[in-house]
Protein backbone atom coordinates (compact mmCIF):
# COMPACT_ATOMS: atom_id res chain seq x y z
CA UNK A 1 0.00 0.00 0.00
CA UNK A 2 1.39 3.44 -0.96
CA UNK A 3 1.98 6.08 1.46
CA UNK A 4 -0.19 8.31 0.37
CA UNK A 5 -3.19 5.89 0.15
CA UNK A 6 -2.55 5.06 3.71
CA UNK A 7 -2.48 9.01 4.37
CA UNK A 8 -5.84 9.19 3.24
CA UNK A 9 -7.06 6.71 5.20
CA UNK A 10 -6.01 8.09 8.34
CA UNK A 11 -6.89 11.87 7.14
CA UNK A 12 -10.55 10.15 6.85
CA UNK A 13 -10.74 8.76 10.48
CA UNK A 14 -9.50 12.29 11.65
CA UNK A 15 -12.03 14.34 10.22
CA UNK A 16 -14.59 15.76 12.59
CA UNK A 17 -17.74 16.95 11.14
CA UNK A 18 -20.62 19.34 11.94
CA UNK A 19 -23.87 19.74 8.80
CA UNK A 20 -24.18 23.21 7.27
CA UNK A 21 -21.25 25.36 8.29
CA UNK A 22 -21.88 28.77 7.01
CA UNK A 23 -20.52 29.75 4.11
CA UNK A 24 -16.89 32.42 4.27
CA UNK A 25 -19.06 34.76 3.52
CA UNK A 26 -21.77 35.03 5.73
CA UNK A 27 -21.09 35.93 9.65
CA UNK A 28 -23.13 35.53 13.31
CA UNK A 29 -23.80 38.99 14.50
CA UNK A 30 -26.19 41.13 16.30
CA UNK A 31 -28.65 43.54 14.54
CA UNK A 32 -28.60 47.41 13.83
CA UNK A 33 -29.92 49.24 11.21
CA UNK A 34 -28.83 52.36 9.55
CA UNK A 35 -29.35 54.78 12.36
CA UNK A 36 -26.05 53.60 13.81
CA UNK A 37 -27.17 52.43 17.17
CA UNK A 38 -26.86 49.43 18.58
CA UNK A 39 -29.07 47.29 20.82
CA UNK A 40 -32.16 47.59 17.87
CA UNK A 41 -34.52 44.84 18.22
CA UNK A 42 -36.53 43.30 15.46
CA UNK A 43 -40.06 43.92 15.32
CA UNK A 44 -41.98 41.97 17.97
CA UNK A 45 -41.90 42.17 21.56
CA UNK A 46 -38.93 41.06 23.81
CA UNK A 47 -37.52 39.37 20.62
CA UNK A 48 -33.31 39.13 21.15
CA UNK A 49 -31.34 40.66 18.25
CA UNK A 50 -27.55 38.55 18.91
CA UNK A 51 -26.75 35.21 16.99
CA UNK A 52 -28.04 36.35 13.48
CA UNK A 53 -26.58 34.69 10.51
CA UNK A 54 -25.86 37.60 8.39
CA UNK A 55 -24.98 38.04 4.62
CA UNK A 56 -24.02 41.73 2.88
CA UNK A 57 -23.08 43.16 -0.28
CA UNK A 58 -21.28 46.55 -0.64
CA UNK A 59 -22.25 48.16 -3.72
CA UNK A 60 -19.21 49.45 -5.17
CA UNK A 61 -20.47 52.77 -6.56
CA UNK A 62 -22.48 53.99 -4.02
CA UNK A 63 -20.73 52.64 -1.49
CA UNK A 64 -23.91 51.73 0.47
CA UNK A 65 -23.46 48.11 2.32
CA UNK A 66 -27.01 45.89 2.71
CA UNK A 67 -27.39 42.88 5.26
CA UNK A 68 -30.03 40.32 5.33
CA UNK A 69 -30.30 38.13 8.27
CA UNK A 70 -31.85 35.22 9.66
CA UNK A 71 -32.07 33.04 12.95
CA UNK A 72 -33.88 30.25 14.17
CA UNK A 73 -35.11 29.72 17.62
CA UNK A 74 -37.49 28.19 20.14
CA UNK A 75 -40.44 30.63 20.36
CA UNK A 76 -40.64 30.71 24.19
CA UNK A 77 -37.18 31.18 25.08
CA UNK A 78 -35.89 33.58 21.92
CA UNK A 79 -32.79 31.30 21.49
CA UNK A 80 -32.10 28.30 20.04
CA UNK A 81 -30.67 25.46 22.26
CA UNK A 82 -27.38 25.36 20.65
CA UNK A 83 -25.65 27.11 17.91
CA UNK A 84 -22.75 25.74 15.74
CA UNK A 85 -22.05 28.30 12.42
CA UNK A 86 -25.25 28.85 10.70
CA UNK A 87 -27.10 25.58 12.65
CA UNK A 88 -29.55 25.92 15.30
CA UNK A 89 -30.87 23.13 17.26
CA UNK A 90 -34.48 23.18 18.20
CA UNK A 91 -36.98 21.04 21.00
CA UNK A 92 -39.43 19.55 19.13
CA UNK A 93 -43.22 19.58 19.74
CA UNK A 94 -45.38 23.56 20.66
CA UNK A 95 -44.66 26.10 22.57
CA UNK A 96 -45.49 26.08 26.08
CA UNK A 97 -47.16 29.05 26.21
CA UNK A 98 -49.38 29.14 22.86
CA UNK A 99 -50.17 25.19 22.37
CA UNK A 100 -51.14 25.85 18.60
CA UNK A 101 -47.74 27.07 17.24
CA UNK A 102 -44.64 25.07 16.72
CA UNK A 103 -41.82 25.58 19.21
CA UNK A 104 -39.47 25.99 15.81
CA UNK A 105 -39.54 29.91 15.15
CA UNK A 106 -37.18 31.92 12.43
CA UNK A 107 -36.46 35.72 12.36
CA UNK A 108 -35.71 37.85 9.62
CA UNK A 109 -34.10 41.26 8.51
CA UNK A 110 -33.33 43.01 5.62
CA UNK A 111 -31.43 46.11 6.56
CA UNK A 112 -30.94 48.77 3.09
CA UNK A 113 -28.07 50.66 5.09
CA UNK A 114 -27.92 54.14 4.19
CA UNK A 115 -30.46 53.82 1.18
CA UNK A 116 -33.72 53.70 2.29
CA UNK A 117 -35.28 54.49 -1.15
CA UNK A 118 -33.94 51.15 -3.50
CA UNK A 119 -36.59 48.79 -3.96
CA UNK A 120 -35.30 45.50 -3.84
CA UNK A 121 -36.12 42.35 -4.39
CA UNK A 122 -36.52 39.95 -1.11
CA UNK A 123 -37.01 36.01 -1.44
CA UNK A 124 -38.04 33.60 1.16
CA UNK A 125 -37.41 30.12 0.61
CA UNK A 126 -38.82 27.77 3.32
CA UNK A 127 -38.02 24.25 3.80
CA UNK A 128 -40.75 21.30 4.72
CA UNK A 129 -38.68 18.21 3.83
CA UNK A 130 -37.59 16.93 7.50
CA UNK A 131 -34.59 14.47 5.51
CA UNK A 132 -31.71 15.60 4.25
CA UNK A 133 -33.24 17.00 0.95
CA UNK A 134 -35.26 20.04 0.74
CA UNK A 135 -39.10 20.98 -0.23
CA UNK A 136 -39.24 24.68 -0.62
CA UNK A 137 -41.65 26.60 -0.43
CA UNK A 138 -40.93 30.40 -2.14
CA UNK A 139 -42.20 33.70 -1.89
CA UNK A 140 -41.07 37.12 -3.51
CA UNK A 141 -41.77 40.55 -4.05
CA UNK A 142 -40.42 43.42 -4.09
CA UNK A 143 -40.64 45.99 -1.04
CA UNK A 144 -42.96 48.76 -2.64
CA UNK A 145 -45.21 46.34 -3.90
CA UNK A 146 -44.79 42.76 -2.15
CA UNK A 147 -43.73 43.09 1.20
CA UNK A 148 -44.76 46.61 2.59
CA UNK A 149 -48.08 46.38 1.33
CA UNK A 150 -49.58 42.64 2.40
CA UNK A 151 -49.92 43.51 5.88
CA UNK A 152 -52.32 40.41 6.27
CA UNK A 153 -49.24 38.03 5.05
CA UNK A 154 -45.98 39.51 6.52
CA UNK A 155 -47.13 42.80 8.68
CA UNK A 156 -44.35 44.78 8.81
CA UNK A 157 -43.72 48.94 9.90
CA UNK A 158 -42.02 49.37 6.13
CA UNK A 159 -44.49 51.16 4.48
CA UNK A 160 -43.93 54.77 4.73
CA UNK A 161 -46.58 55.54 7.09
CA UNK A 162 -45.96 56.15 10.73
CA UNK A 163 -46.45 52.85 13.04
CA UNK A 164 -46.84 52.53 16.93
CA UNK A 165 -43.62 50.99 18.77
CA UNK A 166 -39.72 52.12 19.68
CA UNK A 167 -37.97 50.70 17.18
CA UNK A 168 -36.36 52.41 15.05
CA UNK A 169 -37.87 51.47 12.07
CA UNK A 170 -41.44 51.76 13.30
CA UNK A 171 -41.26 54.95 12.21
CA UNK A 172 -41.54 56.66 8.19
CA UNK A 173 -37.77 57.71 9.23
CA UNK A 174 -36.13 54.12 8.37
CA UNK A 175 -38.67 53.11 5.07
CA UNK A 176 -37.23 49.92 3.31
CA UNK A 177 -36.47 47.55 6.47
CA UNK A 178 -38.25 44.36 6.84
CA UNK A 179 -38.07 42.87 9.62
CA UNK A 180 -40.45 40.08 11.18
CA UNK A 181 -41.08 36.33 12.40
CA UNK A 182 -41.77 33.46 10.92
CA UNK A 183 -43.46 30.03 11.83
CA UNK A 184 -43.75 26.90 9.90
CA UNK A 185 -47.40 25.99 11.55
CA UNK A 186 -48.42 29.41 9.76
CA UNK A 187 -51.61 28.19 8.21
CA UNK A 188 -50.82 30.29 4.97
CA UNK A 189 -47.82 27.67 3.94
CA UNK A 190 -50.63 24.97 3.24
CA UNK A 191 -53.56 27.15 1.83
CA UNK A 192 -51.42 28.90 -0.42
CA UNK A 193 -48.47 26.12 -1.01
CA UNK A 194 -50.13 22.74 0.06
CA UNK A 195 -47.09 22.24 2.55
CA UNK A 196 -47.23 21.07 6.26
CA UNK A 197 -45.21 20.67 8.85
CA UNK A 198 -45.55 18.03 11.68
CA UNK A 199 -43.63 19.91 15.27
CA UNK A 200 -43.03 16.39 16.42
CA UNK A 201 -41.07 15.45 13.46
CA UNK A 202 -37.01 15.75 13.90
CA UNK A 203 -35.21 16.67 10.85
CA UNK A 204 -33.28 19.26 9.10
CA UNK A 205 -35.60 22.02 7.98
CA UNK A 206 -33.32 25.02 5.84
CA UNK A 207 -34.31 28.41 5.40
CA UNK A 208 -33.13 31.03 2.85
CA UNK A 209 -33.47 35.05 2.72
CA UNK A 210 -32.35 35.95 -0.34
CA UNK A 211 -32.20 39.66 -2.11
CA UNK A 212 -31.50 40.41 -5.76
CA UNK A 213 -31.66 43.75 -7.74
CA UNK A 214 -35.10 45.67 -8.03
CA UNK A 215 -35.45 43.46 -11.58
CA UNK A 216 -35.02 39.84 -9.97
CA UNK A 217 -32.15 39.72 -12.05
CA UNK A 218 -28.72 40.27 -9.96
CA UNK A 219 -28.18 38.01 -7.14
CA UNK A 220 -26.75 40.48 -4.40
CA UNK A 221 -26.89 38.42 -0.95
CA UNK A 222 -28.04 35.49 0.79
CA UNK A 223 -28.45 34.38 4.22
CA UNK A 224 -29.30 30.28 4.89
CA UNK A 225 -29.62 28.60 7.79
CA UNK A 226 -30.48 25.26 9.38
CA UNK A 227 -33.13 24.18 11.80
CA UNK A 228 -31.87 20.84 13.25
CA UNK A 229 -35.24 19.98 15.38
CA UNK A 230 -35.34 16.85 17.91
CA UNK A 231 -31.25 16.18 17.16
CA UNK A 232 -29.01 17.04 19.95
CA UNK A 233 -25.30 18.41 18.54
CA UNK A 234 -23.06 15.60 18.09
CA UNK A 235 -19.82 15.19 17.14
CA UNK A 236 -18.31 12.29 16.13
CA UNK A 237 -15.67 10.00 18.50
CA UNK A 238 -13.54 7.87 17.01
CA UNK A 239 -14.27 4.24 18.39
CA UNK A 240 -11.31 1.98 19.62
CA UNK A 241 -10.81 0.14 16.61
CA UNK A 242 -10.56 3.52 14.45
CA UNK A 243 -8.43 4.53 17.60
CA UNK A 244 -5.93 1.49 16.73
CA UNK A 245 -6.16 2.14 12.90
CA UNK A 246 -5.28 5.14 12.95
CA UNK A 247 -2.09 4.03 15.33
CA UNK A 248 -1.67 1.26 12.95
CA UNK A 249 -1.59 3.71 10.15
CA UNK A 250 0.91 6.27 11.81
CA UNK A 251 3.28 3.36 12.00
CA UNK A 252 3.16 2.37 8.70
CA UNK A 253 3.60 5.64 7.28
CA UNK A 254 6.60 6.00 9.54
CA UNK A 255 8.24 2.61 8.35
CA UNK A 256 7.30 3.65 4.50
CA UNK A 257 9.01 7.24 5.42
CA UNK A 258 11.88 5.39 7.02
CA UNK A 259 12.34 2.98 4.18
CA UNK A 260 12.28 5.59 1.17
CA UNK A 261 15.25 7.27 2.84
CA UNK A 262 17.25 4.46 3.60
CA UNK A 263 16.79 3.34 -0.40
CA UNK A 264 18.00 6.84 -1.24
CA UNK A 265 20.91 6.64 1.15
CA UNK A 266 21.94 3.18 -0.20
CA UNK A 267 21.64 4.99 -3.81
CA UNK A 268 23.61 7.55 -2.95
Amino acid sequence: MKASTIAAAVAGVLVIAVAGVASATQTTSSLQVYDGVQGDMISGNGIPIDNFTQDSYADSTSGNTIYVSLKARDRDTGEANSQAGNVYYIDPGYSSTNTSKPNLEYDYQFDPGNDGTTDYYLQMKVDFDPSAGTDFATIGGNIDSFWATTDGFFPNGTDGTDHAGTNAWNTSAVPYVISNSGNLGFSFWSTAFGKSYDPNQSGDYEIQFNVFDPTDTAFLASSTIHAIVGRPLTVSVPEPGEIELMGLGLLLIGGLTWRSRRKQEHLA
